[in-house]
């Protein structure tokens, strides 16, 4: 598969089968990432792959026991429910991780961004599906405490073969995002 092809086919996936993800097949996508580039070659994440039924279940509770009663969450937050759905049923999910360095926040995490960008292009190529979960940020101090690492999460990648095959969602047209040119060319 070309590159532009896994681009074209790959989906936000957050229905799996029960089948397992075979560990080499975690292994090239974490290959994928390492091979990313990085701001001054920073190379600052650290994956952690999570494979376990009964630990994605205690990760889900603890995202779950976010929400207090009484309290009116923006809509955006919500979504914590649906994540934390995702990660208990996913037969893996790939934690991906940063030193704490405020110097290098921008730096380190746009570096993360294509990372993880190639991580979901070479499921794509192995068969399998992906979804980019962020909303661990929510509950990011439980669950570091969880995973006990000193790394910051930064995010999660759920991975197993799809059950689902969803369209393409929407995208803007490049007329709506382009904002001129500059320069003679």
């Amino acid at each position: 598969m070309d590159v532009k092809q896994a681009i074209r086919d790959r989906r936000s996936i957050r229905l799996y089968q029960s089948k397992p993800v075979e560990e080499q097949k975690l292994y090239q996508i974490i290959e994928a990432a390492r091979l990313a580039p990085s701001a001054k070659n920073r190379q600052p994440w650290r994956f952690i792959i999570e494979t376990d039924s009964s630990r994605k279940k205690q990760i889900s509770d603890i995202m779950r026991a976010f929400f207090k009663e009484g309290v009116d969450y923006p809509d955006h937050v919500k979504s914590i429910n649906l994540s934390a759905r995702i990660i208990s049923r996913a037969p893996a999910i790939i934690w991906v991780l940063k030193e704490r360095d405020p110097n290098w926040d921008t730096s380190d995490l746009l570096s993360i961004g294509a990372a993880i960008e190639n991580m979901c292009l070479v499921a794509v190529e192995l068969g399998l599906g992906t979804v980019w979960l962020r909303d661990v940020c929510y509950t990011q101090d439980e669950l570091e405490e969880f995973l006990g690492t000193q790394y910051e999460i930064v995010s999660c990648v759920a991975v197993g073969y799809p059950a689902e095959q969803p369209e393409m969602r929407p995208r803007k047209t490049i007329p709506e995002l382009f904002l001129g040119k500059t320069g003679v060319y």
